[in-house]
């Protein structure tokens, strides 16, 4: 409740009249789903402007809450989202979005001839990054790694399934699992995995400043980005986590969907479907059996395709340049 009366809180402020004076005339605004109502003010605020309005599908409202369990897909919240989201892709003059599927998105909601563009998500490389030294840390023992949220759509509860079955078939490594973050079923998760037979090879951490996540990654051997099993993700995804540890050029085990991940693209490591816990557990036991030399390969791999595709520079130039189109069109 108090989430949403935050969402409207801004929209009016943002609405007010005097709100934007003293602010240069734009050409062009982009309204973001951070929140639905920020975009929808986006889209007023370009109707009162007279000018193009981008409108940037970064979460599927209300598909993603369904997913979670948040919303039902019948009650009168989804209906209203799900209608508002309609509106704003119609007022659209482009639609951008960090999903690869957008396409898919905008033609499920009966706009298939919308124009999208795809602009993921990314990194803020330092300069001197390619000459650092990013070979697998050398140790007695193997470490799996996942750090982000520990919330409903992250499926940890598989991730610490399938760890304890590879552990159970693995007796030459002497494997652990490492968990960096917080969120709302981090006790739960804790408590479960009390309940494995590796659960003294598990620990969780707390979480870490962002300034702080490629030092921590890097004292993995594996980096793990798990998901849980949602329909809404057919539409893609692009965590920020991905693109991280891609820099941290360690091996990935990528719980996504097949042929939407960046990972997958760059063959920055193993990708099995998302709640799939067997082939999970199957990949970790392929990365404790592969050599140093076949890991150190998909983490450079990784490294290499991040920072070739995925810099904001790049990305920032190519977001420039939709927007320009905009106002020359005008």
């Amino acid at each position: 409740m108090l989430r949403l009366f935050n969402m409207i809180a801004f929209t009016v402020g943002l609405l007010r009249p005097g709100a934007t004076r003293g602010v240069p005339r734009p050409s062009v605004v982009l309204g973001s789903t951070v929140h639905p109502l920020a975009a929808w003010a986006a889209s007023r605020l370009a109707k009162r402007y007279r000018i193009p309005f981008v409108y940037e599908i970064r979460d599927i409202w209300p598909e993603s809450l369904v997913d979670l369990g948040a919303l039902s897909a019948r009650g009168l919240p989804a209906k209203l989202l799900a209608r508002l989201s309609d509106t704003l892709i119609k007022k659209a003059d482009r639609v951008v979005s960090p999903l690869p599927n957008i396409g898919l998105y905008l033609s499920d909601r009966h706009f298939p001839d919308k124009l999208s563009s795809y602009i993921p998500n990314g990194i803020d490389a330092p300069s001197n990054w390619e000459r650092e030294d990013h070979t697998t840390p050398k140790r007695g023992s193997f470490t799996f790694m996942y750090l982000g949220s520990h919330g409903y759509g992250n499926g940890l509860e598989t991730l610490l399934s399938a760890f304890d079955k590879a552990s159970q078939q693995t007796s030459t490594v002497k494997a652990s699992l490492r968990l960096i973050g917080d969120g709302p079923r981090k006790k739960k998760l804790m408590d479960f995995a009390k309940t494995l037979s590796s659960s003294e090879s598990i620990t969780f951490e707390d979480r870490i400043p962002r300034s702080q996540v490629m030092g921590r990654a890097q004292e993995a051997d594996c980096l793990v980005a798990s998901l849980a099993n949602m329909p809404v993700l057919r539409y893609g995804i692009s965590p920020n986590k991905f693109f991280d540890y891609m820099l941290a050029a360690r091996p990935i085990i990528c719980a996504a969907p097949s042929g939407l991940s960046p990972i997958e693209e760059a063959g920055a490591g193993l990708t099995v479907e998302p709640g799939d816990e067997s082939g999970l557990c199957q990949a970790m036991t392929e990365m404790l059996a592969a050599g140093d030399e076949k890991r150190i390969q998909m983490g450079l791999q990784g490294r290499d395709y991040v920072l070739k595709h995925f810099t904001y520079h790049d990305l920032a130039a190519r977001l420039a340049g939709i927007l320009k189109s905009l106002v020359v069109e005008q």
